[in-house]
């Protein structure tokens, strides 16, 4: 009776408890979706520290490109207040020379002199703020672009070693043989199949 009731209670256990079987397809049909499509694989906790650097390296373009923006209103800024004394410098000195006789027979043709000096000096001196200002956009604008390439290497790197382990992760559970078959259907979606080939460059 003890043997039967044994037997009716595994015969019930194996009719509700999933079968290995099944346990596999699940998880072949979790690693082709993960192959089919790659935005998946940022479910998986291993790939954490990854995803995380590539948020901090898109946190530092970001900022590099809002410098890079001040820095270039900025020169704009300066670019038509130098435009306006330039103009201003030009409508003087043809005032100076309308009015130099009488300016002379006036006896302030020195303060003038004075004033011309301090307006020359002046000029000098917006110019050389605006190539100043001209090098600063320059060297944020090639510091944005190298912060750019350095995010492209850093993805490339990381989608190919993503890749490569979803590669061992099925070659260790399920063998060659599976995991061929996985990636024949790959390459039949056109996207998978150029992500595929430049993960295994």
């Amino acid at each position: 009776m003890m043997s039967n009731a044994t037997h009716a209670s595994g015969e019930a256990y194996s009719d509700t408890a999933p079968s290995t079987s099944a346990i596999d397809q699940a998880e072949i049909a979790r690693l082709t979706q993960l192959v089919e499509r790659p935005e998946l694989i940022q479910s998986m906790t291993d790939c954490s520290d990854v995803l995380n650097f590539l948020e901090s390296k898109i946190a530092s373009i970001e900022g590099q490109l809002e410098t890079s923006r001040i820095a270039a209103s900025q020169r704009g800024a300066s670019d038509h207040y130098l435009d306006w004394h330039i103009r201003a410098h030009h409508a003087l000195s043809v005032s100076q020379m309308q009015h130099r006789r009488v300016l002379k027979r006036r006896g302030v043709l020195n303060h003038i002199e004075v004033e011309s000096r301090k307006e020359v000096r002046a000029f000098e001196i917006e110019t050389l703020k605006r190539e100043q200002a001209d090098a600063a956009a320059r060297r944020a604008e090639a510091s944005a672009r190298n912060a750019q390439t350095q995010l492209q290497i850093v993805s490339v790197a990381s989608e190919r070693s993503v890749h490569r382990k979803v590669c061992q992760l099925v070659q260790q559970k399920f063998g060659e043989d599976i995991h061929r078959e996985l990636f024949d259907l790959a390459r039949r979606n056109p996207e998978v199949s150029a992500v595929s080939a430049e993960a295994t460059k």
